[in-house]
């Protein structure tokens, strides 16, 4: 399949180099290539689509932009999504036949305690893992160095009270350490300085009195609630209501996609989910979605959003998820991360979510549950992020996990305000499959007056201050209690 399209190459992304054929045994890495060429190929655009023409006419025609039926277009997207097939495997299994499920895990093999051991742990790893981080990541030590005058000392002492350490001479602020980690082919980027976590605004948990007045807050709001009354106060889908016993779907008034309902427990509280809940949540989720499919079979890939209590952007504090279906891919976000995975198969002949979780595995950063992993995953979108993926959304397992993650930052990590997004698998059943990710990150104190995004999130990389490794202790705990060891 060609990356290089007839009708647009105007502009041709530095993945898409990718697409040149290397000699078996010979690793490119395509992204540092790309951008190497990026200055030649922005010159010479219509030299490079040509040679694109060249490199793809062995038995391929490049793709086109003209319209297309709706069934060409199905097999279209079979022939795309089946680069990115869920499919762990084996160090030495040849990648022709990967099963696709869930083999042994890979033990932990080294003691990090921090975030900040990473770099002097990673050659300590085992002879697959560490090939594995080596392809996926580039990890860099940056020295931040300054001096305090004596007269701002007193103020720098306030600022961070909350540091465990000696604070007399003030020689953790002197002298920083901040660790960049970078995926080359998800392009997610994380900057850690724990040292920014112990600054003001940034507590442990909620006071036993501020706890209160949010649970009050809870309650109150549910006088006048949309969703408690939903059968007056909600719209329905064309098609009808879909409803169990635990929850129901209403359509959102306000769509940014033509299929945009709501699916919606019938409690109220965001505070205390059950697993009954969430398991619940993603039957009905399901439902909608085949629904969806079996009135618009173009619609392929679903979503989930689920933001808890207003300071993550919940507008309305009755607990909710947002679903949609989007047609040709998943959203941008979540796409950028499946065009990764797609790259790093062609390059490495390799799957690229087995060797995620066998890196986290093996940095003792993960649990398993049947066909199902959780993860606090080394390159974080936000504060404390948990992944959850498997091959299905209807495992149980999926949603077991995705609720000892929801219980985990609710729990040891003393969040209440948290964001999560979901893709479930493709509809079309004769669709190579892509498997379910759930991804939850805390969004800070549900009081605190300050926005926990901003420039460096929407433009820049991801700045993070809570420690994956602490996030994993809390992960495991949660894990042992719900399930056992």
């Amino acid at each position: 399949m060609s990356l290089f399209t007839l009708g647009n190459f105007s502009t041709i992304r530095e993945a898409e180099i990718s697409i040149l054929k290397y000699p078996e045994g010979c690793q490119v890495d395509a992204p540092q290539m790309a951008s190497a060429f990026s200055p030649l190929l922005a010159m010479w655009t219509p030299l490079v689509y040509y040679l694109g023409l060249l490199v793809n006419s062995a038995g391929k025609k490049p793709k086109t932009d003209s319209p297309r039926s709706s069934e060409s277009s199905r097999s279209s997207r079979s022939s795309r999504s089946s680069r990115s097939s869920w499919s762990p495997r084996s160090p030495n299994q040849p990648y022709e036949q990967r099963p696709h499920k869930l083999l042994a895990p890979v033990p932990k093999e080294v003691d990090v305690y921090s975030f900040a051991d990473l770099p002097s742990m990673i050659d300590k790893l085992g002879p697959s893992s560490s090939v594995y981080f080596e392809r996926l990541y580039t990890l860099e030590i940056s020295d931040g160095n300054l001096d305090i005058p004596d007269s701002f000392q007193p103020k720098v002492k306030k600022m961070f009270a909350a540091y465990p350490g000696d604070l007399d001479g003030l020689e953790f602020v002197k002298k920083q350490n901040v660790v960049v980690l970078y995926n080359k082919y998800t392009f997610e980027e994380t900057l850690f300085n724990a040292l920014r976590g112990y600054r003001p605004g940034y507590s442990a948990g909620l006071a036993p009195e501020t706890e209160e007045k949010l649970r009050q807050m809870v309650e109150d709001s549910k006088d006048g609630c949309d969703f408690c009354h939903y059968e007056q106060r909600t719209a329905k889908d064309q098609w009808g209501r879909i409803e169990t016993e635990l929850c129901y779907v209403a359509s959102n008034v306000a769509k940014y996609q033509g299929h945009h309902s709501l699916i919606v427990p019938k409690q109220h509280s965001p505070l205390e989910i059950s697993l009954e809940i969430i398991q619940d949540l993603l039957r009905t989720s399901n439902k909608w979605f085949n629904q969806v499919y079996s009135q618009d079979p173009d619609m392929q890939y679903p979503h989930i959003m689920w933001d808890n209590l207003p300071r993550s952007s919940a507008s309305q504090m009755h607990f909710h998820w947002q679903a949609s279906v989007s047609r040709d891919r998943y959203y941008a976000r979540a796409n950028q991360i499946r065009d990764g995975a797609a790259r790093y198969e062609e390059i490495h002949q390799s799957s690229f979510w087995a060797d995620v979780i066998a890196v986290h595995e093996a940095l003792g950063l993960a649990v398993r549950l049947d066909d199902a992993v959780a993860m606090a995953y080394i390159s974080p979108t936000k504060e404390k992020e948990l992944i959850v993926i498997s091959e299905s959304s209807t495992t149980p397992a999926f949603g077991r996990l995705l609720y000892i993650a929801f219980r985990t930052l609710m729990g040891p990590m003393n969040v209440r305000s948290l964001s999560c997004g979901i893709t479930f698998e493709p509809r079309d059943p004769s669709a190579p499959p892509y498997p379910a990710i759930a991804r939850m990150v805390d969004r800070g104190d549900p009081f605190d007056r300050r926005n926990d995004v901003g420039a460096m999130e929407f433009f820049g990389a991801y700045n993070v201050a809570s420690d994956p490794f602490a996030l994993a202790k809390g992960l495991h705990s949660t894990f042992e209690r719900e399930v056992g060891a």
